[in-house]
């Protein structure tokens, strides 16, 4: 390639550290917002529960492999008793419980 094409091609190419920076805000703003929502769910009295996928709770719980394979979610909840309603009434299953109690961190 003659120099002038090569620096078209710099130009034209986004660069990858760039997209992952963005995606990276995205998921910061999707955060802010379900903050924002549990923090008004709160303020009403509700409870919440959050579903994660077990590959990634494994990151912060340090799930051992026979859960791994068992589980495919793990429920992150302030009411574990209401959220093992839901859960027989829905028919969701392979899901793992933690209760939220306040003193985790």
């Amino acid at each position: 390639m003659k120099s002038e094409q090569m620096q078209l091609m710099k130009v034209i190419q986004f660069p990858q550290n760039k997209i992952d920076k963005k995606e990276k805000l995205d998921r910061k703003d999707k955060l802010l917002q379900a903050y924002k929502m549990l923090d008004y769910f709160i303020e009403c009295g509700a409870d919440f529960s959050i579903l994660v996928d077990m590959k990634v709770a494994n990151e912060l719980f340090e799930v051992s492999q026979s859960q791994m394979d068992k589980f495919k979610y793990l429920a992150i909840t302030t009411n574990h008793d209401e959220f093992k309603k839901i859960r027989f009434a829905e028919g969701v299953n392979r899901v793992a419980f933690y209760e939220i109690k306040g003193d985790e961190l």
